[in-house]
C-alpha cells in the first residue's frame, strides 16, 4: 500500500508552520523511493520495514539506510530514539513533532516474533480465557505504558511537560486476542464492524492547552480529525490543496470543553453477503449485513 504523491502528509503541513518532525516504529504506506518517511515529511525517520522484520534485532531504516547492527526489542528502540531526537531538538529550542508507531501490541507472537523474555507468564492463570498469545499482548502493554511513563518523566525533566501536547491512541482497531478477558462492555473486536472492532481510546494531555484532566468526552471522533487540529494548533496555514484534502474536523473546542456542541455524526460499518475467503478472522465463509451506529 502506498500514500498518493499528490497528499499532503501532516508533517509535511507541520513543517510549513516551523516545526521538526521526527517518525519513530512503523510506516506502511510506501518503502520505495518518495514514498519513504524521509520524502514525505519527516526530518527524522527511524522505521521498520514491513511486517516481516522480528521484534529482537529488527530491521530498521534510519532516514532510507538500513541500521545493519542494531540489537534491541522494538519497542525500546523506538522510544529510546524518539526521547533522543526530542533532547535534541529542545535543546536547540526547536517545536517538534513526535509520531511513535510501535509494532507492539500485534501479532505474530512466536519464532522471530517472540517476545525477549518470558515475564509475559505472570499473567496467565489470572482469568479462564487467558491464552499465552493473550498474555503475550498485555506484557506488551504494559511494556509500552512504562516506555510511556519514562517519556513523560522526560518531559518534566526538561521543564516542558506543561507546554507538550500528548495523544495516546490505544488500539489497532479493536481487540483481536485478548477481547474474550475484557472488552469494555462492547461486541466483537478487531476485523468485525461492531464497536469492538472499530471504537479504540484516545487520551489527551496538555496542560497548558487547559485541557480538564479528570474530563471524558463521548463525542463521535474518527483519526481524521487529528490533522485538522494539530494543524488548528500549530498555527500551519491552511492552502488551498490541504481545504480540499481534509475530511475531518478540529477537535479544539472538544478539548476546551468536552460537552460542547459537535456536528451531528454517524458511523456505519458493513460486510457484504457474498461468500468470503476463509481468514484468521473468520469463522464462517459466508457474512450477513450488519449495520452499526
Amino acid at each position: 500500500m502506498r500514500l498518493s504523491l499528490d497528499t499532503v502528509t501532516l508533517p509535511q503541513a507541520l513543517k510549513s508552520a516551523g516545526y521538526n518532525t521526527g517518525l519513530f516504529g512503523k510506516w506502511h504506506i510506501g518503502s520505495q523511493g518518495a514514498y519513504r518517511p524521509e520524502n514525505r515529511g519527516f526530518d527524522e525517520a527511524f522505521n521498520l520495514d514491513g511486517d516481516g522484520t522480528p521484534r529482537l534485532s529488527p530491521v530498521i531504516y534510519h532516514n532510507g539506510v538500513r541500521q545493519k547492527s542494531l540489537k534491541g526489542y522494538a519497542t525500546d528502540l523506538f522510544f529510546n530514539r524518539a526521547i533522543s531526537w526530542m533532547d535534541e531538538k529542545r535543546k536547540e529550542e526547536e517545536p517538534f513533532f513526535v509520531y511513535v508507531a510501535p509494532n507492539d501490541a500485534h501479532g505474530p507472537f512466536s519464532g522471530k516474533h517472540n517476545l525477549p523474555n518470558k515475564d509475559y507468564k505472570k499473567y496467565l492463570g489470572q482469568h479462564p480465557e487467558m491464552t499465552e498469545n493473550t498474555a503475550k499482548v498485555y506484557w506488551m502493554v504494559e511494556k509500552i505504558d512504562r516506555q510511556i511513563g519514562l517519556m513523560l518523566a522526560k518531559l518534566d525533566e526538561w521543564g516542558i511537560a506543561d507546554d507538550t501536547l500528548l495523544i495516546y491512541i490505544g488500539s489497532d482497531n479493536g481487540n483481536s486476542t485478548g477481547w474474550k478477558v475484557f472488552n469494555a462492555g462492547m461486541k466483537g473486536h478487531k476485523g468485525q464492524p461492531y464497536q469492538g472492532g472499530t471504537r479504540v481510546p484516545v487520551f489527551f494531555r496538555w496542560p497548558v492547552g487547559n485541557i480538564p484532566s479528570d474530563a471524558e468526552c463521548r463525542a463521535l471522533t474518527s483519526q481524521v480529525d487529528i490533522m485538522p487540529t494539530l494543524l488548528e494548533i500549530a498555527g500551519a496555514p491552511l492552502t488551498d490543496q490541504l481545504r480540499q484534502q481534509i475530511e475531518g474536523r478540529s477537535l479544539v473546542p472538544l478539548l476546551k470543553d468536552p460537552t460542547s456542541a459537535w456536528e451531528k455524526r454517524f458511523l456505519i460499518h458493513h460486510v457484504g453477503a457474498w461468500e468470503q475467503r476463509p481468514s484468521r478472522n473468520m469463522t464462517d465463509t459466508r457474512f450477513k449485513m450488519n449495520g452499526l451506529v
